[in-house]
């Protein structure tokens, strides 16, 4: 060799493409791991060496879907990961306050009280070394209905008699609610609040 022998460089992929012709490979907004290889040449031979480059990615979680449910009845609220590296963290919340962190699942067993009636507004964080992600969805608990019985009457033999009774309690299209007066023995006199 002379000293007129110059010192070429080349960066390419696993697929043999030059992404650089310096001593310096710089990727941009890079989506995924790969391996890359250095070769340096000059007039006697060259020499190489490889580089692995592993790229993390942040969590990608399926949001729970919202729910309704009577009160009392059990309920769980699971979130697989679609994607992400891994070890993935889960931070559960309900109405801002942090309740669980579970992995993935996050249960309510029936002897567990969620509180009255309503929407419980959840939200769900799941995080790794490269950020987090973070999703919403919620627990809609209904009641069951709460009877008020009107005040006995004493009438007369062939007298007209009117009972009316009230209920509260969830009412919609989903979850309806139905009335039914009986006697004494079962049968059905009526199917709505008043009795005549």
């Amino acid at each position: 060799c002379t000293f007129k022998c110059p010192l070429t460089y080349a960066w390419t992929d696993a697929n043999g493409t030059v992404l650089s012709t310096s001593l310096e490979l710089d990727l941009t907004n890079v989506q995924a791991s790969g391996t890359y290889t250095f070769t340096a040449t000059n007039c006697c031979g060259s020499d190489f060496c490889t580089v692995d480059l592993t790229v993390n990615n942040k969590p990608d979680v399926d949001c729970p879907k919202d729910q309704t449910i009577c009160a009392g009845q059990p309920v769980c609220f699971e979130a697989p990961v679609i994607s992400g590296t891994q070890p993935v963290t889960y931070s559960w919340y309900l109405f801002g306050t942090f309740i669980n962190n579970n992995y993935g699942e996050f249960c309510i067993s029936g002897d567990q009280s969620i509180g009255a009636s309503g929407d419980f507004e959840f939200m769900l964080v799941t995080s790794n070394i490269c950020g987090n992600d973070t999703c919403y969805f919620t627990l809609t608990v209904n009641n069951a209905p709460i009877v008020a019985c009107p005040d006995p009457q004493t009438v007369c033999t062939g007298s007209d008699v009117v009972f009316i009774g009230s209920a509260s309690g969830i009412n919609t299209d989903l979850c309806p609610l139905t009335y039914t007066w009986t006697d004494a023995a079962g049968n059905v006199l009526s199917t709505s609040v008043e009795l005549d």
